[in-house]
């Protein structure tokens, strides 16, 4: 049955979107506030002195809160749902700017930054989640990559106001967004499939008329039966850690989930996105540090409104191979430019290329890399595992961008600058391999059609000659 014709009103649905979003760009916000605030603080000035070790800390201890708060996802939405577990994400969010505006110590600065990264943890795994469980088959990938162009305008957000408010002024702007989120709050409806998992069919029911907008009660029967089958071929295959890696297609949808947002962190953009102003001096711009800044906030949201509407009409695949190759390219001509000033040519008409460079990586990092691993872990996961699954695959993500952006500093200490990028380029374009080589095109495809093909597949491959 096409269920994607079984919808009257797309209203609801659109509001409860919005209403996920807001919480979005609050996430996007507590990801790059320590851009702008940072500098603040290790100013002779600053009300709270800090050193640079602190400020590193300030800076990191966040994905650790991240990768816990992807654990805390899990256990939320599995046992009580995905609108509880959004409530959870705003009230942390609060938490933390409250506890960053009280600037008593560094130590509860490291606090709130842990709350804030508890918060965006939980909103990574949990929304695109949510998305693919909610979304019509041919808008999921669109409503998945628009996730990311709202958390990337949270962090032009920050580039363009911080450096020019106060920092109270700036934390008071940010807590905005987790309470607006409570005034729409009403608007976001259950998961469907959360409900029939639980068997609550009349709830479930009630949910998809209300996502589908008022569609008939046949209709609604129809969409719940087909998720009721799905749940019920799918719910005694795994049931523990042990068994989840029992199972070819799922052992197959975790592999691919892990490995694309591994080579996604390993690509670099965690690190660009922690010393964006300290890249841009890095790389000798001929811009302030502040301005190129918000050039490359644009650039970086500009990429992710463009993303949507290209997986809409093209799906996941096609676009994150093509953005992969072109991330590969740009890293490896920044890389050359600094070869040359390390070793003192005359680069007076090229001083205008790492700029270049690092604001079209931006762009094209969120034209598809950025937000496909997240879209391709909501539709490959089944749901039956989707929890113990997702919270793997994104701890590993976390962790990795933790080490990353440890690491930079480090690396362009004891190695050439240029030697980094080309890493970071490397990376980029194996991702783009691994992608063409394993990831199946999923566009216009419901869930249980990408996991028969998963099935399928596996089968192929052992009917195949040796």
């Amino acid at each position: 049955v096409n269920t994607s014709i079984m919808v009257k009103s797309r209203k609801n649905f659109y509001i409860a979107m919005f209403s996920i979003n807001l919480i979005g760009i609050g996430a996007g916000c507590t990801y790059s506030w320590t851009s702008p605030t940072l500098p603040k603080l290790l100013a002779p000035d600053s009300v709270l002195p800090i050193d640079h070790t602190t400020s590193s800390w300030i800076g990191s201890i966040y994905l650790i809160g991240a990768t816990g708060g992807a654990v805390l996802g899990t256990l939320m939405f599995e046992n009580f749902g995905y609108r509880k577990s959004f409530v959870v994400c705003s009230l942390l969010m609060l938490a933390s700017w409250m506890s960053l505006a009280c600037l008593w110590s560094p130590y509860i600065l490291y606090w709130g930054r842990f709350l804030g990264g508890l918060s965006f943890g939980m909103i990574t795994l949990i929304s695109p989640l949510f998305v693919a469980e909610t979304s019509e088959d041919d808008l999921r990938g669109a409503m998945s990559a628009i996730l990311l162009a709202n958390r990337c305008f949270g962090i032009l957000l920050q580039y363009s106001i911080g450096p020019y408010v106060s920092y109270h002024a700036l934390i008071i702007f940010n807590a905005v967004f987790p309470v607006l989120f409570f005034l729409f709050f009403t608007w976001v409806p259950e998961s469907p499939y959360y409900l029939v998992n639980k068997n609550r069919r009349d709830e479930a029911l009630e949910s998809i008329i209300r996502i589908r907008g008022g569609i008939s009660l046949d209709c609604a029967e129809i969409l719940i039966s087909n998720i009721q089958g799905f749940l019920d071929r799918t719910r005694n295959e795994t049931k523990s850690l042990k068994n989840l890696v029992a199972t070819p297609a799922t052992i197959k949808a975790l592999l691919i989930t892990m490995i694309v947002l591994a080579l996604q962190q390993l690509s670099g953009m965690a690190a660009i996105l922690t010393y964006t102003q300290q890249l841009f001096e890095l790389t000798g711009s001929s811009f302030s540090s502040s301005l190129s800044a918000i050039l490359f906030g644009l650039a970086y949201t500009l990429g992710s409104a463009v993303g949507p509407l290209v997986a809409k009409r093209f799906g996941l695949r096609t676009p994150f191979i093509i953005s992969g190759v072109l991330l590969f390219l740009l890293m490896f001509l920044l890389g050359v430019y600094l070869y040359f000033f390390i070793h003192g040519y005359d680069l007076t008409h090229f001083k205008w290329s790492p700029i270049t460079c690092i604001l079209v990586h931006g762009g094209i990092f969120n034209f598809s890399m950025g937000p496909a691993p997240w879209a391709i872990m909501g539709e490959m996961l089944p749901p039956n595992v989707k929890g113990q699954a997702s919270t793997i695959a994104t701890c590993t993500c976390f962790l990795l961008a933790f080490v990353v952006t440890k690491l930079f500093p480090i690396l362009t200490e004891i190695i050439p600058n240029y030697f980094v990028f080309w890493m970071f380029g490397s990376f980029s374009l194996l991702a783009s391999l691994f992608v063409f080589l394993y990831v199946p095109n999923t566009k216009g495809l419901s869930l249980e059609e990408i996991q028969a093909k998963l099935q399928n597949s596996h089968a192929n491959k052992k009917r195949s000659p040796v």
